[in-house]
């Protein structure tokens, strides 16, 4: 992770005032077998639609070094 002055120089961060909060919720869960992989990549891949990932290969300019 980039320290936290590198991403407040970029915007990448969220701001509190005293004693605010910040809440996010996260789930993990595994896959028992074959069809509920598939279920999840389906799944997954009906999210992303027609968008394609962007792959660098090398490090950006506006990433920590």
């Amino acid at each position: 992770p980039n320290p936290r002055s590198f991403e407040g120089e970029h915007g990448r961060y969220v701001s509190l005032e005293p004693e605010g909060t910040f809440g996010f919720d996260y789930r993990l869960a595994y896959h028992a077998s074959a069809a509920e992989v598939e279920t999840a990549e389906w799944a997954i891949a009906k999210l992303q639609g027609a968008s394609k990932p962007t792959i660098h290969t090398s490090p950006q300019t506006d990433w920590c070094a």
